[in-house]
């Protein structure tokens, strides 16, 4: 039986090699929807096809900037000043 709930990436970090090997284990444990968080970034989303399984994705994701960095920049798409939001 599959799930709606979907299954956080945080349990991957340290468990598995990489992204895919991750999801056909979810898969495998009845899950169909991932949740993307900020301990992943764009190398280990390479060549995946991500379509239709994720069901969130947490800021930042993919993590390619720290988060140190993301602050420094006033990168944070969470703030709620709308300039900031907005800022590329």
């Amino acid at each position: 039986m599959r799930s709606d709930t979907a299954l956080s990436t945080m349990w991957a970090i340290g468990r598995f090699k990489g992204l895919a090997d991750f999801f056909d284990e979810g898969t495998g444990l009845g899950f169909s929807r991932f949740e993307l968080n900020h301990g992943i970034n764009s190398a280990m989303m390479a060549g995946l096809s991500l379509d239709g399984t994720i069901a969130s994705v947490h800021e930042p994701c993919p993590a390619d900037v720290s988060m140190g960095e993301l602050k420094k920049r006033r990168w944070i798409i969470s703030t709620l000043d709308e300039e900031e939001r907005s800022r590329e």
